[in-house]
């Protein structure tokens, strides 16, 4: 009697199972599905493979090596609660029969079997699968609690019998790898979408990045707001950027990503960043891989300290300061010493005291608390 399974079909089925049970291995959703269709394309001999999957009212359809097909059937197919529907009369009945059947493996020699031959009438068969070469398609189904999807291996001409308990049960050892892969993507995407909502709720502006490429994957509405404040909201941007690529190059050292370099001995994990009008403490730190997204990811604080005051433009407007007069007010008010005012305006010490003592003179103030509670009051009237 010829054995169920081969020893290369062994091999085979190990590495489709392994490709199935390892989304979080993948950088995106699609080099998952290409690493599956990869791995079991070979097990059914098939020529392509098509994934399709549905979560609330959208749905998608993907083929690494057809892709062509999966943009025609995607014209075909809409989606509704969570499941896949056909335009097609006959292929949204063969839908139903299975859903009712509760089908979780099945060709589409089995489906046109079970419609008593209505399958071949079908214009997304003739028009769209046939053309494409997915005359005959292995497939597997699952179902979880964000919805549906489909994997199909398609071939011109079977390479093994679509109607054989041999094929059904080769394809159910291949049912629950898939189930348990989705179930994963599914649980890390609504972990993601759990973790964004909850930080569009909070107060401080937050940033997370992508720990292997330094590029921001997410904004809250906090940071927007306080960026959309902020004239120099360019210089807070590129200090967030600048924290986040510090300890982007920590998760690349740590992941073994920084083969021959030295280790990252000082990665500050926080800046004081102040700019004219504002004082801005960043913290950042690393997540670990699957909190946010497959790999390390790196969030950013962003907290406004202190009170707001005005913008230059205001203090020349309303009390008639000199630009220069205008940007030395609101570093003291900031709390800047003679010393680094000097530094930061590239004058002398006693540029700066002569500065000051205009200041104090136009806003009828002693001291420079006493002109940052004057600052502060003013920017609120």
């Amino acid at each position: 009697m010829t054995p169920l399974l081969t020893s290369l079909d062994q091999r085979q089925l190990t590495g489709a199972m392994s490709a199935l049970l390892s989304p979080l291995s993948y950088e995106t959703r699609d080099d998952w599905f290409g690493a599956i269709a990869r791995e079991i394309r070979p097990l059914f001999h098939g020529e392509s493979t098509l994934i399709a999957y549905a979560s609330g009212k959208s749905s998608g359809h993907f083929s690494a090596d057809a892709p062509e097909l999966a943009r025609r059937v995607d014209c075909f197919t809409t989606s509704s609660e969570g499941e896949i529907h056909f335009d097609d009369e006959v292929m949204e009945g063969g839908m139903i029969d299975r859903r009712q059947r509760s089908l979780a493996v099945f060709t589409s020699a089995l489906l046109d079997h079970l419609s008593g031959g209505q399958l071949r009438a079908s214009p997304v068969y003739n028009d769209v699968s046939l053309r494409f070469g997915a005359r005959i398609t292995y497939a597997l189904a699952v179902r979880g609690a964000e919805g549906e999807a489909l994997l199909g291996v398609n071939a011109a001409r079977p390479g093994r019998d679509p109607l054989s308990v041999e094929t059904l049960t080769l394809l159910s050892l291949l049912a629950a790898p898939f189930q348990a892969g989705f179930e994963i993507l599914h649980r890390l995407e609504a972990a993601k979408s759990a973790i964004a909502a909850t930080m569009d709720l909070m107060s401080d502006g937050i940033a997370i990045y992508d720990g292997a490429t330094g590029a921001e994957l997410h904004r809250n509405p906090a940071l927007v707001s306080l960026l959309a404040a902020e004239q120099e909201a360019g210089v807070v941007e590129e200090r967030v950027r600048k924290l986040a690529r510090s300890l982007c190059e920590l998760a690349q050292f740590a992941d073994g990503g920084s083969r021959g370099r030295r280790p990252l001995r000082t990665t500050p994990a926080f800046d004081d960043l102040r700019t004219s009008a504002a004082r801005y403490m960043l913290r950042a730190s690393l997540l670990p891989p699957s909190v946010f997204a497959r790999e390390r990811v790196v969030l950013v604080a962003v907290d406004r300290a202190g009170v707001s005051l005005p913008t230059a433009q205001a203090l020349q407007n309303r009390f008639g300061l000199t630009p220069r007069e205008a940007q030395v007010a609101l570093r003291l008010a900031l709390g800047d010493s003679d010393a680094k005012l000097a530094r930061t305006l590239g004058v002398s010490p006693h540029t700066v005291r002569h500065h000051t003592e205009h200041v104090f003179d136009k806003l009828q103030v002693r001291s420079r608390k006493a002109l940052a509670v004057w600052l502060a009051s003013s920017s609120t009237r």
